[in-house]
């Protein structure tokens, strides 16, 4: 019974937020709080049901709940990447892994389960398939940098991080995109993975794509580490990449600038023509 009203609640709200025409990323936090609560609720009722003062046995149920809730999203997760991409399918696709993510992240243990899913999926031949496991695990990221402490959740940062390194150098241009575009969740606040960092700034320095390096710029934070590489960019063979480095730059206050990187901006312009 619980495992039926599981699955209907969250058909519910995932058919409603694949056809919800507000912008999807604030409406899935509303999403996400609506099932934690039923969640919730189903839990205490089954608790009630069970009539048991066992402790142990009420832990269990909530094990339990969390297994059916992961084997639930699991099955999303499957459909969504197993469907066809077209203009029709596109955002119902990204939805569906957007909410799944949301919601795995809520509990470390489904989130492993999650995760371990689009590891799989990002080694399999289709290229579809790899680039949707990496937005995937881009999706999880965000949410668990926002509802953890990272130290609760570094078991699986850290493996996230290893399933997108691989990705980096992928031969598919598309891919390598999902990769560098994912991996900006992995610097928030003061969180830094550095073998994330040196993958975007290979990135940045050698993938062939325009759009790659337009998007490493995008993912890199700017620090220290990274100040050089991205003034180094401002001298990039291609406009639309200089343009970009120049946008980002600006994100630097003028005042932590030193001559030598004032300079560098000057001679090519300090401006986004």
């Amino acid at each position: 019974m619980a495992s039926c009203a599981l699955q209907k609640l969250l058909l519910k709200q995932f058919e409603a937020h694949q056809r919800s025409e507000r912008k999807r990323s604030v409406n899935v936090e509303t999403r996400v709080a609506q099932i934690s609560q039923k969640l919730e609720e189903l839990a205490l009722t089954n608790q009630v049901e069970s009539i048991s003062l066992d402790h142990n046995n009420n832990s269990g149920n909530e094990s339990s709940l969390q297994d059916e809730l992961a084997t639930i999203l699991l099955q999303f997760v499957d459909c969504a990447i197993a469907t066809d991409v077209s203009n029709d399918t596109k955002d119902s696709i990204e939805s569906i892994l957007e909410l799944a993510a949301a919601v795995a992240s809520t509990h470390v243990r489904v989130a492993e389960q999650i995760l371990s899913r689009a590891v799989t999926f990002s080694q399999v031949l289709l290229e579809r398939v790899r680039a949707a496991a990496c937005r995937l695990v881009g999706y999880l990221v965000q949410n668990l940098m926002m509802k953890h402490n990272k130290a609760n959740a570094e078991d699986l940062l850290d493996a996230a991080s290893q399933a997108l390194l691989p990705r980096f150098t992928d031969k598919s241009q598309s891919v390598r995109q999902a990769a560098i575009q994912a991996s900006q969740y992995f610097f928030v606040g003061n969180v830094d993975d550095p073998d994330i960092r040196q993958a975007l700034l290979w990135s940045l320095q050698h993938d062939p794509s325009v759009s790659n390096r337009e998007a490493a710029l995008q993912s890199l934070p700017v620090n220290a580490q990274t100040l050089d590489y991205i003034l180094a960019r401002i001298r990039d063979t291609k406009q639309k990449v200089r343009v970009q480095a120049l946008q980002v730059l600006q994100k630097l206050p003028i005042e932590d600038w030193n001559a030598e990187e004032m300079a560098a901006v000057i001679e090519t312009g300090y401006t986004d023509r």
